[in-house]
């Protein structure tokens, strides 16, 4: 806590078993001790500004009220191409409150050993990719980022604003972050990522496909991002976590016992609320998708694959593996 002005008073006192009727109603801790270290005193005359800053990091030397005026610039910024709709304005800045910094780094523990790859191993970004990256908080206040949400987020919070940059910058951080074919389920605060769900990869093909129809930066999707996808098709095709693979007919299985893979994800103790194990029915519509957007991009490539071993002629076979997942998905549902 800093002020420009007044003088701090040490006065540290405990307000004691402070009661939560909410968390009581909902089954958690609902009370606690709350501790107070003191207090500000200022002199204020009629006309004065005072500014306040709490933060999480050092205040020292910041100004307050030059950093508002910097927010209220860098808010301005995002409108200036917004049409004068009051309601789409709000839009465009309530969903820049979910687009946060992020220092990706991908502990050694969540990473594929290098014989476990099918093909090449985990991409890095581009120098300038590993700084500043982007994520998406998937909701205040409970939650960190989660590959699901991310990816089912990005379209509107970052292409339909035209922030093309930070939609370059979250796909890169999250194929930063790819093992063993998968995308995080979620990132946490000092710990490993999670590596549980199959419909986020999945998702974020369509991610990845949105913002090139709407940036059109080809070279940074088929450069960079294309040899990611081909790696998560490979494994998908060869199997991975939680018994992740493409059946005999096409379509994509997936579950063990004790696990929830889909958004369908509520777990209580080791009791699975919904598991859902085998091929749920929007899961065979995003591995579909998958298929069809990846042989896409190889076109756009100009037939090359990103890597080897898949065929002479790539784009064709994985048109091929969609026509026989919608044929088998007609037959199965």
């Amino acid at each position: 806590i800093h002020t420009a002005r007044g003088q701090y008073q040490n006065n540290p006192d405990w307000y004691l078993h402070y009661h939560y009727a909410v968390e009581k109603y909902r089954g958690l801790d609902f009370e606690e001790d709350l501790f107070t270290p003191g207090f500000f005193t200022v002199d204020l005359k009629k006309g004065d500004t005072l500014g306040i800053i709490l933060s999480t990091e050092n205040p020292e030397g910041k100004d307050a009220i030059k950093l508002l005026n910097q927010e209220e610039k860098r808010k301005k910024q995002l409108l200036k191409d917004q049409p004068g709709d009051d309601l789409l304005r709000q839009l465009v800045l309530a969903a820049d409150q979910f687009i946060v910094r992020r220092d990706i780094k991908v502990p050694e523990s969540s990473k594929a050993p290098p014989s476990a790859s099918p093909s090449a191993s985990l991409w890095r970004p581009t120098e300038g990719f590993g700084e500043a990256c982007r994520t998406i908080i998937a909701g205040y206040h409970w939650f960190t980022d989660w590959g699901r949400d991310t990816m089912i987020a990005l379209p509107g919070l970052t292409l339909s604003t035209g922030r093309f940059a930070d939609a370059k910058k979250i796909l890169a951080a999250f194929a930063q972050s790819v093992s063993m074919g998968m995308l995080p389920n979620r990132f946490q605060e000092k710990e490993p990522p999670e590596y549980n769900n199959v419909d986020g990869t999945l998702w974020y093909f369509i991610a990845v496909y949105k913002y090139l129809q709407a940036s059109g930066d080809k070279e940074f999707v088929l450069n960079n991002i294309l040899p990611v996808l081909k790696d998560i098709l490979d494994w998908h095709f060869k199997g991975t976590r939680y018994n992740i693979q493409v059946a005999e007919d096409g379509l994509l299985y997936a579950g063990e016992p004790g696990q929830q893979l889909t958004w369908m994800d509520a777990r209580i103790g080791t009791w699975v609320v919904t598991p859902r194990m085998g091929k749920p029915v929007e899961i065979q519509a995003l591995w579909y998708n998958c298929l069809k957007i990846f042989a896409e991009l190889l076109r756009l490539n100009g037939g090359r694959n990103p890597a080897t071993g898949r065929g002479l002629n790539p784009a064709e076979e994985f048109e091929s593996e969609a026509a026989k997942a919608k044929e088998s998905f007609e037959k199965l549902f």
